[in-house]
């Protein structure tokens, strides 16, 4: 494949909240978009135009509407929509870890809580929403068909290679970071957030039994992921400045594209522009590090590795006629489902 390799960028824009701490619905401060033009500062530097997903909380506050309502007039910023279910009307189920990922909800209530985000979302930007991430990365068996059902055009929410099912969400570990059409051509497309496994066994039948021994709760007491990527067995990571190096995200995008990626997407979360919101940004010194690293990925992506940064919806529009999304929509494995027990039941 000789198609150039693309970059977009995907900002989680959210509510900050302790991530350690229960789920509450009382967790609503945006005030770090007070900070947010740090983050645009970089992007404008390198000519390129992100992606804002922005959840109710932050589609419902000014302070956090008129920053983006103003980079995206300027054309500096597009703005997508994005869902937190414990903070998102309309407020029928119980607050718990299995219904923290949408797709764990009821049929009516994700359509719901969905409809809800995207009408805020038109209102306070003044266009409706095309692309769509879950919190959490959480799809359920009923989400992308709702998704396309409300007439969204992208879903960023597929983070290969990880498994949530410990923590009640899906499963995308036997996901690649390719996009392909969800259901018919020019319809919903998958734009997955880019993740990859790499080191000498990634490509053996053992790696994804063997990633899930290592991150299950006596593989992590155990520190074994760590000692498997020191070891260059194994180790998968998704593209983000959030708790990697320089070094580690140019040798994942190396490493897949090596494989075929040609579609990158790097995704953060919004918090982490004000320290001690998230456990990447602690503090100041961090935060100027943190800025650095996105500004010489962006540096080497363009320059040294000859790509082009585009939008979630510029890519797709260039590849409206690209038989190879719907070729891959064949290929693709099932999703995998957490099964909820009996308290899971009883918590919806």
């Amino acid at each position: 494949m000789s198609e150039k390799p693309s970059l977009s960028i995907v900002i989680d824009s959210e509510e900050a909240f302790d991530w350690k701490a229960p789920f509450s619905r009382d967790h609503t401060c945006v005030d770090h978009f007070a900070r947010i033009d740090r983050l645009q500062a970089v992007f404008d530097k390198h000519r390129l135009v992100a992606t804002y997903v922005c959840d109710y909380p932050v589609v419902t506050q000014a302070i956090a509407v008129q920053p983006l309502r103003a980079f995206a007039g300027e054309g500096r910023a597009d703005l997508g929509a994005h869902l937190h279910p414990w903070v998102t009307p309309p407020f029928e189920e119980t607050v718990c870890d299995f219904n923290s990922f949408m797709g764990n909800l009821p049929l009516e209530l994700e359509r719901r809580k969905i409809e809800t985000v995207l009408c805020a979302h038109e209102t306070s930007f003044g266009a409706p929403a095309e692309v769509f991430l879950a919190g959490r990365y959480g799809l359920g068996p009923n989400s992308l068909a709702l998704l396309n059902t409300l007439g969204l055009k992208i879903d960023l929410s597929l983070c290969p290679p990880m498994d949530f099912r410990p923590d009640f969400g899906p499963d995308y570990s036997a996901l690649s970071s390719e996009p392909f059409w969800a259901f018919a051509p020019g319809e919903l497309l998958c734009l997955p957030i880019t993740g990859g496994k790499m080191g000498l066994l990634a490509k053996t039948g053992m790696a994804q039994s063997l990633s899930a021994a290592a991150r299950s709760a006596i593989g992590e007491k155990m520190r074994a992921p760590g000692l498997l990527a020191r070891l260059g067995l194994l180790d998968q990571m998704r593209l983000t400045p959030e708790g990697h190096s320089l070094e580690d995200m140019i040798r994942l995008t190396q490493a897949l594209y090596g494989q075929g990626v040609r579609a990158f997407v790097m995704n953060l979360h919004s918090p982490s522009i004000e320290p001690g919101n998230t456990p990447y940004v602690r503090s100041e010194a961090e935060l100027t590090r943190f800025l650095e690293r996105i500004d010489l990925y962006l540096d080497w992506f363009a320059s040294a590795f000859g790509g082009d940064f585009l939008t979630p919806m510029q890519w797709r529009n260039a590849h409206l006629s690209d038989d190879r999304l719907q070729a891959r929509r064949g290929e693709l494995p099932a999703i995998g489902w957490a099964e909820p027990g009996a308290a899971d039941l009883a918590a919806q």
